[in-house]
């Protein structure tokens, strides 16, 4: 288990506006990590997952100031600027979001969204790997059942993180997937799949940023070369982890 010890902190001004209440209500109903405890309220955020570098087991407490700030206490090893990166990326707050209201200004049907969800910014999963291992484990079964395999796999084969007393569990490492001989509720090549998966993971394929910097084109190859992930799932991982966007029109030429 990772110490509860926050050892490092930082801080992300946001380039525009932002509500870290909006992340967590979205994250409470789509991306909570499997805990136990108290999580602390009052405004805080705590998230847990591997780090771009080296898959370490990360806990972090986020807070907002008045000011819009967001404040993060880290609970774990890894390089502090780039668990830094990796939470930006996340909550995109890697993204200058100045020119926004204007959208909304513009087209009633984006200031209706604006105002229902003020400072709503997407969020991320935190990396590419986690986010194909979901597209293999949430083939050809419900939504839920494959939530609850995959808060399974965190508690039984991945590590825990104490954020003051919350506990979490963060996704199993690559090198866990990759040894994976059985687990319930995995039906036919899935794990064969998974230990792909963390195979690939582990031989840097899968590294999210280096997806990021690849055209479009490049960068769906390279996810639908992973064994279990096709074109429903290259196109997810892309957008979904990879904080793309899908062009809402092209222009016919």
């Amino acid at each position: 288990m990772i110490a509860n010890t926050p050892p490092a902190s930082f801080e992300i001004e946001p380039q525009g506006e932002y509500s870290l209440e909006e992340s967590a209500s979205f994250i409470d109903a789509w991306h909570k990590a499997p805990a136990d405890g108290p999580a602390g309220g009052g405004g805080h955020l705590h998230l847990a997952f591997l780090t771009d570098s080296g898959w370490e087991p990360v806990g972090l407490c986020l807070t907002q100031a008045a000011s819009g700030t967001v404040h993060a206490d880290v609970y774990g090893s890894g390089e502090t600027m780039r668990i830094k990166d990796q939470v930006a990326r996340i909550l995109s707050l890697d993204v200058d979001g100045r020119g926004w209201p204007e959208v909304g200004r513009r087209d009633p049907v984006a200031g209706r969204l604006q105002n229902t969800f003020p400072g709503f910014r997407p969020v991320n999963w935190s990396n590419a790997y986690e986010a194909a291992a979901w597209c293999i484990l949430s083939a050809r079964i419900a939504m839920r059942q494959a939530q609850g395999m995959k808060d399974r796999m965190s508690r039984e084969l991945g590590h825990e993180v104490d954020i003051h007393g919350h506990r979490l569990w963060v996704f199993p490492s690559p090198e866990r997937l990759a040894a994976l001989g059985s687990f319930r509720g995995l039906f036919g090549r899935k794990v064969e799949y998974l230990n792909r998966l963390g195979q690939s993971a582990l031989e840097g394929r899968l590294d999210t940023e280096t997806l990021r910097r690849m055209p479009p084109d490049e960068s769906l190859a390279a996810l639908r070369s992973l064994a279990g992930i096709g074109e429903f799932g290259s196109q997810l991982v892309r957008l979904r982890a990879l904080s793309a966007w899908l062009p809402c029109a092209k222009r016919m030429e």
